[in-house]
């Protein structure tokens, strides 16, 4: 929160108003890369998508202009764990797929597809995989103890934030297995609900509660304060318990649908296709330079 709150007056959902980071390529990176984490870390995966996508397609775009820079191999790299944080979050919040451009879904898809798979199955050491692998360098803010020189801190920082984030994993890890089943219904009674998820009633209701808090976070709406928001759901199904004619109580499922957007898709395609038919009206440099042929 205090890294946001010290970035928030940079508009990071709106990189085209007044953010000058765009012409540093390292800055920009950085930029985009701790806001994205520290969103994760917060638990609002759909501002750490839009974050993700946003900076993934600019290396995308931008990249092939800085093979020559030192800092090319350091993008890559930056590149790559971006995709694998990205994998993280598109694991723990499906919905936040729907935000990404095509060409950063086609790259994600292509780079993790098995392992989203894995860590939608609830496959912990998928997630401390790519967590170690992306994450950036912690540091301890206190100084070490210097009576006791023989304790190695260095991993200390470190260990706390993987903790902190496999305990969020561990809490929903049945969750997936539910969802699943609550798309096959439109109503469906708690006590076959319970069977089908091998649960006590009790504790099939704490998994109802659990999801139901999960669907919600805390949302960028709009403003320049990177910490602001609304509590918006971030699921693509809906469900509340009431209880029928003859006194059972029913789960009851509605879908939520989400227009999909082909604005950006379009747009993006036809500025493709004018570049191309320009490149081919374009006369070529060896048509311009040849010389007309003597006539004798």
């Amino acid at each position: 929160y205090s890294a946001l709150k010290a970035v928030s007056p940079i508009n990071l959902n709106e990189p085209h108003i007044n953010l000058y980071t765009p012409k540093i390529m390292g800055a920009n990176i950085s930029l985009f890369y701790y806001a994205g984490f520290c969103y994760m870390m917060m638990r609002r995966y759909i501002d750490a998508a839009r974050c993700f996508n946003t900076i993934l397609a600019y290396i995308n775009r931008t990249k092939q202009y800085h093979v020559r820079s030192v800092q090319y191999d350091q993008i890559l790299k930056k590149n790559e764990q971006m995709y694998a944080l990205l994998a993280c979050v598109v694991a723990l919040c499906p919905a936040a797929h729907k935000l990404l451009d095509e060409n950063v879904a086609t790259q994600l898809r292509d780079r993790n597809a098995d392992k989203i798979l894995r860590m939608g199955r609830g496959e912990l050491s998928v997630y401390d995989e790519l967590f170690s692998y992306s994450c950036p360098k912690f540091i301890t803010a206190s100084q070490p103890t210097y009576d006791n020189l023989s304790v190695n801190t260095n991993q200390q920082e470190y260990r706390v934030q993987l903790d902190l984030f496999l305990s969020e994993v561990r809490s929903q890890t049945t969750l997936p297995l539910l969802k699943q089943y609550l798309l096959l219904y439109s109503s469906i009674d708690i006590q076959k609900l319970a069977s089908l998820m091998e649960l006590d009633q009790a504790t099939l209701r704490q998994q109802l509660t659990c999801l139901k808090a999960k669907s919600y976070s805390l949302q960028w709406t709009g403003g320049a304060d990177a910490t602001q928001g609304q509590y918006l759901s971030a699921s693509d199904i809906d469900f509340y318990i009431d209880t029928d004619a003859s006194g059972r109580e029913m789960v009851n499922v509605s879908d939520t649908v989400h227009q999909k957007q082909h604005t950006d898709f379009l747009a993006r395609h036809i500025s493709k296709f004018e570049e191309i038919i320009k490149d081919l009206d374009t006369p070529s440099v060896a048509a311009l330079g040849a010389k007309p042929a003597a006539v004798y």
